[in-house]
Formats: structure tokens, sequence, C-alpha cells
């Protein structure tokens, strides 16, 4: 079994872990054979030659009682002295306690480094009485082999371990422990081949839950073959790495797959949230039946630490993004999912997204620096204040400046190269959507002004100002500025006499509100539209009384001057407003009559146009008009 999937399995069921003397080593604590040699080297010359050194740790210590008359004290001050001690390192339990999968340990070391590391989330348990402590969804830490604090907890002699072993295990503090062996898959940490009671004991509780166990995993940094072959019998799968790198593996574990399993529900939130705690983060989160969303990340009292990496394979994408890095690839640059090799976006180490649910990544050049600053014209009460921009070094002596107004982007390409004469190429990008024709008249207005070399001051942030400036440039950049900014000056007289607004004005749309722009605008300025046209009206008996069509063809032929027609309402669309304009009327100036029938005659203008008039802005009031209804 891969240990990424011992890793899943800590994450999503329920895992016990069983520690031993070389989780603490790191610490400064002994372990079992080091405890032995300490306790042997305190004996007296004469007392050494009564024992075997060798002979391990329970049988020594079960000599050295012996030695001291049946008295536990002497053994129980080396012990304290050893344990009691002020630690090195804490770096590996402070690791653990951050993991908050592990509900319940299983220990038989006499130190407090673990219960110290979770402090008061976790409870003790190290004798039947502890059994009965609310634990309040707490971590169990199971004392199997007792407590440095606690003199007769301690199980370290021979005669230690045959109590050990013939205990009733039905009393509540054994009975406890056999029920989270039978339901959870076990860790073991910090444990030697030469730990013979440990297994013995393991062993005998074993026993106790009727083969009910789950699967065992045993983590050493060195496992000898005899010992592999062991646990390769009893099918407990070992990891021949240290304490450290196992911790360390399995937080990166957790990190990289923490906000998958609370949105997909793999993990409880609380279990999440623990996490989360441990680090000293909060999360914004949304929950739904089917599915939960983090939606943020962020340190509790610090600065959020977040870090993008991706790796490029294909050749054609490495050339764009050297191109890129070099200042010749533009300002952004956007990779798709399936441009990029890898993908990781990460929040205080914990992944945020990865490759499989990117749509797409773009990364931006930063701004050497950001500045606000006022433009005023000269011999003009235009101005614009508060233009907020950024300027970019594009490398290859250029500079770009970048700046908002109203939604308009603006860019601003300056060549450098031949100071101090600069060149400079401008960009105006129109968003989709108007805010207001007021705020398209203030760019273009502005644009118009600079291109067409007007003198401006220019008033910084930090008080400092260039006065009595102006572009040199091309006047080929003004007639397409000063043709949009007339257009929008021709909407905003329309708002103005007709006391409306338009709003959200799609710029796709203006293209096509030519036409109606410029009928409206003439009516306005004109009272009247005259329009070209070579192909005349016809006039004839199916829409018009026959009387009317004989008494037109007769009065053609006495050359008036003009010849007036009437038909119904007329409105305008512009722009999303409706523009009722009342009944239309259609003089013909100069009339003539171009081809008759008996019931019918095609009238045209010498001037080949006809006007049109409108109730709205007046008719045509003249007694030598002939009218045709």
């Amino acid at each position: 079994m891969d240990i990424e999937d011992l890793y899943e399995l800590i994450r999503k069921d329920n895992v016990c872990l069983f520690i031993g003397a070389g989780f603490s080593l790191y610490a400064g604590y002994p372990s079992g054979g080091t405890l032995a040699k300490i306790i042997f080297n305190s004996l007296t010359e004469e007392e050494k030659n009564k024992v075997y050194e060798n002979s391990g740790l329970s049988k020594l210590a079960q000599d050295f009682i012996t030695l001291k008359n049946g008295s536990r004290n002497e053994l129980i001050a080396i012990l304290r002295k050893e344990f009691i001690k002020k630690p090195t390192n804490t770096h590996n339990h402070d690791l653990l306690s951050r993991v908050s999968f592990f509900r319940t340990i299983i220990t038989t070391n006499y130190d407090t480094l673990i219960e110290d590391s979770y402090t008061s989330r976790a409870v003790v348990i190290s004798k039947p009485i502890d059994v009965t402590i609310p634990q309040h969804n707490k971590v169990k830490i199971y004392k199997i082999h007792g407590d440095i604090h606690d003199d007769k907890s301690i199980v370290i002699t021979d005669k230690d371990y045959s109590n050990l072993y013939g205990t009733d295990y039905r009393n509540p503090f054994w009975a406890s422990i056999i029920s989270e062996l039978a339901s959870k898959h076990i860790v073991f940490l910090g444990y030697g081949y030469e730990d013979l009671n440990v297994w013995s004991l393991f062993e005998k509780i074993l026993e106790h839950t009727n083969g009910e166990g789950k699967k065992m995993f045993y983590v050493s940094p060195f496992i000898p073959e005899l010992k592999e072959a062991f646990l390769k019998q009893n099918d407990i799968h070992s990891y021949k790495i240290t304490a450290e790198e196992f911790l360390n593996g399995l937080h990166e574990n957790i990190k990289d797959n923490l906000k998958k399993d609370i949105e997909d529900k793999s993990i409880s939130i609380s279990t999440g949230q623990e996490v989360f705690d441990a680090h000293n983060l909060k999360i914004g989160l949304n929950l739904s039946p089917e599915k939960n969303w983090i939606t943020s990340i962020e340190n509790a009292t610090g600065v959020t630490q977040q870090e993008i990496q991706f790796q490029i394979s294909d050749r054609r994408v490495i050339e764009k993004y050297k191109r890129f890095t070099n200042g010749k690839g533009g300002l952004n640059l956007t990779f798709t999912g399936k441009d990029l090799a890898s993908f990781k976006y990460s929040i205080e180490g914990f992944s945020f997204l990865k490759l499989d649910t990117l749509a797409k990544l773009t990364v931006q050049t930063p701004a050497v620096f950001s500045q606000t600053c006022s433009i005023q014209f000269l011999h003009s009460d235009f101005e614009v204040e508060n233009i907020r921009y950024d300027v970019y070094n594009l490398k290859s002596n250029r500079l770009l400046v970048k700046t908002t107004i109203d939604t308009f982007r603006i860019e601003i390409n300056i060549d450098i190269s031949k100071q101090p004469k600069f060149t400079f190429k401008v960009k105006i990008f129109e968003p989709n959507k108007l805010i207001s024709i007021n705020s398209a008249i203030k760019v273009y207005m502005l644009a118009h002004f600079i291109f067409s070399g007007k003198s401006f001051n220019l008033h910084f942030q930090n008080n400092k100002s260039l006065l009595n400036k102006s572009l040199d440039v091309k006047n080929n950049f003004t007639p397409s500025y000063l043709e949009k900014l007339r257009f929008f000056e021709a909407l905003k007289q329309i708002e103005k006499h007709f006391n409306v607004k338009f709003k959200d004005v799609k710029i796709a749309d203006l293209q096509k509100s030519a036409l109606p722009v410029n009928h409206l605008l003439k009516l306005i300025n004109q009272k009247r539209v005259i329009v070209d046209n070579k192909d005349g009206v016809i006039i004839d008996a199916q829409n018009n009384n026959i009387e009317v069509v004989r008494a037109l063809k007769k009065t053609l032929k006495n050359k008036v001057g003009v010849v007036v027609f009437h038909k119904g309402k007329e409105i305008i669309h512009l722009l999303g407003l409706d523009f009722d304009l009342g009944d239309t009327q259609i003089l013909i100036f100069e009339p003539y009559s171009s081809e008759e029938t008996d019931t019918s005659i095609l009238v045209k203008s010498k001037s080949n146009t006809i006007t049109m008039m409108y109730e709205k802005f007046g008719f045509q009031d003249d007694g030598n008009l002939i009218a045709i209804w």
C-alpha cells in the first residue's frame, strides 16, 4: 500500500496512533536501551557485578529494585530525572497536534510531550477512573505504561509486565482500548524490533478484539530483514521513513486535499475547521445539501501568503512565455488548462485550485509604480480629475501607461529610445456598455485635446505639477477621436432636447445608430430633414381618391412650387428609447410628373430630394402648397 494511500486513509477513515519511545528521541529523551544503560550506570560497582547489563530494560529494572531492597523510589527518581526535564525540541509533537484526524493515540511513553502539544484539546487516560472523565470530542491519549507524574502507574519491571498481562481486560480502561483497536486502523510510530514487551502486549490486546481489527501500518527508518518478514507475515504494511518524514508528508497531503475533502463532504466541516484553526487560518464557507464551497482562506492575524506554481511542457507555449518575460508579449499572458503540464494555487500552503478545475490562468506584469493625477487644459474650462494610472516597464526602452476613466481603458505606449524625443501610441478600449453619454464625451474630449496639441497642466497626488505642457503628436490621431466626440455630443444634444437619458448603451449598437442620430439632429437644428430621392412618389387611385389623382395631374401642368403629402405617425427607435415625432409631412419642391396612367401619377423633384417635417417640430404652412392627403 503506497504511503499516499495511507495518508488518504488517515484523512477519510478512523486511524489510531500507537506511539513508542522512539518518537521522543529527538526531544532528548532516552530509548528503552539507553534507559537501561542509565539505570545500570547508576549502580555501584559491587551492584553492577550482581546483574547482567544486557538483560533488557524490564529485567534490569526488576533487578535494580531487588538490589534496593524492593524499593522503587530510586528507580522512579531516575525516571523523573530523564522524563521531566525540558525537551530539546518538540517539532514533531507540534506537527502531530495539528493533525485533527487522529482522535485516538495509544502510547507506551512515560513523558508528557504528546498531551503538552495538544494542550486542552486532549484528555489523558492512564487508569480506569480516567475513562469516566467527560471527553467533549477531545483527542483521547491512552498511556498504557503509565505516566511519569503517577508513580504507581509506571510499567517497567518484569513484575509490572506480568501484572499487565494478567490484567482483567474487561475493566473500563482496557475495554475502552480494545474497543478503539477493534474499530480503527493502527499506525505504529517510534517502535523498534527490540520492544518485545510492547509487541507481546499488543498481541495480547488483539486477542480480545475477536479479529475485528482493521489494517495495521509500521513506520520506522530502519527495518531489519527479519522484522520486515515478521511484519509481512502479520499483514502489517511497513514504511522505511522517519516519524518526522511521515508527519511532514501527512501534512502536505492534508494541505493538498483538505479543501476538496470538505467540499466533497468526505470529511466533516468540524474536523477540517480544526486543521485550519491549528494553522491560525479562517475560511469563507458556503453550504448546500449537495456540496460545500470554501470561498476563501485567510491568515487570522497577519498577511496571507499565496503561491502559484505551474509547469509548461508545450514548446510553442514555452516560446510564448519567453517572449512575454522578455517584454515582447504585452502585459498579460493567458494560459488555458491545456497549455499547462501542472498547476497549483496555494494559500498559506493549502491547495486552493488545481489544474483539473482551472479554466484559464492570466499572468500579469507588475506595475513599476502607480500614481494619481489631474489634467487641466489651458484656455478652456475642461479638466479631468483623479486619474489613477499605472506605469509598466516593457523593456527595450519602452514604457506603458495604463489608466481607466469611467470604464474606458486607455493604454499609452511610450518609446523612450530616442530621448529627449518620445514617441507615443495610444489605444482607447471602449467598454461593452457606457455608464453615460457624459463619460464618453469626457474620454474623447480628453483624447482630442491632447492630440490636437493643446497645452495642459498636470497636478499629481504628491503635490508636484507639470505646467504648460503639450504633446508633439501626429495630426492623424485627431480625426478618429474627433469623429467619435462629435457623435457622442450629438447624443447629448438629443438627450437635452427630449429631456431623456440613454442608459446601459451597448457600444456594439452605436454603429447602426448613425442614421437615426443624424435624422434627429437635423430636426433639432433645422426643423426638417432633406433626403435624396431620385425615384419620386407614386400617387394612385388605390391609396387616394381618383379625383385627387386627376386634380394633381392638372395642377402639375401649371408648374406649382410645392406638393405636400401627409402620412401617419413616425416613431424613431434609438438606443433603447422611442422618440415620437407625431404625424409626418412630406414636401416635394419643384415637382413634375414623370409618368402617368389613367389611375396614377409618378411625382418627382427636379432637385432629386424630398423634405420631411414632423408634427413634433411643426409643419410647413404655406398657402401655395398643394396638399395631397
